[in-house]
């Protein structure tokens, strides 16, 4: 039994067969130069105004002024966690008092830094992330009062405890 002539199997026919060729045509070549110039003119201007004013100018820095992608205001990155920590503060006053203590101090001290950071930085930043900072700080400073209000009043029934004993 002979193997046919284009057996695939065979290694022999291999080096005999050639790639069909199924119409293909000459690759294009591609060492083309481009057109010349030909001195070609730019669009006219069709009588555009420069804005009153004059083109927006980039500050000294060279840097666009700092916002979102559309140019608007932006939230200060510790807004959220400043107004979080600002309620559970004010919560963990009545439920577990060290602890509301701890987090009205961190958010005092935060809610200062973010202030200052926004005074620095006029524009750059939401009035809602304002808000959020100013709220946080409000929290902190009632649930300080209460600290306050009831060392006081621990204070003053021991000083009548020991008074009266």
């Amino acid at each position: 039994m002979s193997n046919p002539p284009n057996d695939p199997f065979n290694p022999e026919t291999w080096k005999q067969q050639t790639p069909p060729n199924y119409n293909q045509q000459v690759p294009p070549n591609y060492n083309q130069q481009f057109p010349p110039n030909y001195n070609q003119q730019f669009p006219p201007n069709y009588n555009q105004q420069v804005p009153p004013g004059g083109y927006q100018q980039f500050p000294p820095n060279g840097f666009p002024p700092q916002g979102n992608y559309f140019g608007g205001p932006i939230e200060h990155p510790s807004a959220a966690s400043i107004n979080t920590t600002g309620v559970l503060g004010l919560i963990f006053t009545f439920v577990v008092a060290i602890v509301g203590l701890i987090l009205n101090i961190i958010t005092i001290s935060k809610s200062g830094t973010a202030l200052r950071e926004i005074a620095n930085s006029p524009g750059k930043y939401s009035e809602a992330s304002i808000r959020k900072i100013k709220g946080g700080r409000t929290c902190s400073i009632i649930g300080l009062s209460i600290h306050g209000f009831i060392l006081l009043i621990v204070l003053v029934a021991v000083i009548f405890a020991i008074s009266y004993s």
